[in-house]
């Protein structure tokens, strides 16, 4: 499986540009504990290719962590994210999860479907397996394998938000709609965009020995022609931006739809 760079080209602008890792500090030179890796959990990269439609693989990233289930998938022209929880936990080496698909447009994901992970899965080594996507409206199944690689920017033994603590924005030239964030030492998130959006929530610390954040009760509101979103809940988590920028991917997600931000420091 080649080496991919991979933070998330969403369809809400997101760049599928470079890897996991970076942002905020590197990790721990030491191995993981065993702990912080069992069952699957993780920061993983690779590809996903979908069988018969003869456009070959394409790039996922992949965050698992207390049961939730993420993958973040390209071509940039249709980016994909699909969120689910596991539906029996990992025994063995292996798990199922249920998941939903989401794709969009202003950084807001609607629902397009549903699909299933089978997997099997080496601690902090590899993850692979298949998934069937079911668009909504179809009962035709669309298959597809995954080869992912754990990637060791998961462990980091000093987690703090501190290191988030600062102004972000989307990257300059590459959005029509840029986002504008402050993040407080405490958490606290504030910000605005172009489109007369308003953004609140908090951000934590859910574990101090691995590299992602919580996020809760994160808001958009006050939108002049974009749609509000309400009380979401999710992860952020670091990567690269362009030209290797430190960069922070924040997905959050309510009952009908997601919302996903690429960020660089300003």
């Amino acid at each position: 499986m080649r080496q991919i760079g991979v933070w998330g080209t969403l369809a809400s602008a997101v760049l599928l540009s470079a890897c996991w890792g970076g942002g905020g500090g590197s990790g721990s030179d030491e191995e993981p504990a065993q702990a912080l890796v069992a069952n699957a959990q993780g920061l993983w990269e690779g590809e996903l290719d979908w069988q018969g439609d003869g456009k070959g693989p394409v790039d996922v990233a992949g965050l698992i962590f207390g049961g939730d289930v993420i993958l973040m998938t390209g071509p940039p022209e249709n980016p994909r994210i699909y969120f689910g929880t596991f539906e029996s936990p990992p025994e063995g080496g292996a798990f199922t999860a249920g998941l939903t698909a989401y794709a969009g447009s202003d950084r807001v994901e609607e629902v397009i479907g549903g699909a299933t992970l089978t997997a099997a899965y080496q601690p902090a080594e590899t993850l692979t397996g298949g998934i069937e996507f079911e668009p909504e409206g179809s009962d035709v199944a669309h298959p597809g394998e995954l080869d992912l690689a754990y990637s060791p920017s998961y462990h980091r033994p000093d987690t703090t938000l501190v290191g988030l603590a600062d102004s972000w924005r989307t990257p300059e030239g590459l959005v029509t709609n840029p986002v504008f964030l402050k993040i407080e030492q405490d958490g606290q998130v504030t910000g605005d965009d172009a489109n007369s959006c308003t953004y609140s929530g908090k951000i934590s610390v859910p574990e101090e020995q691995v590299n992602i954040y919580r996020v809760e009760s994160l808001r958009r509101t006050d939108c002049a022609d974009s749609p509000n979103f309400d009380f979401a809940s999710g992860y952020a988590f670091p990567g690269f931006g362009p030209h290797g920028a430190e960069g922070l991917v924040i997905l959050a997600y309510n009952e009908a739809s997601m919302l996903g931000i690429g960020l660089v420091r300003e």
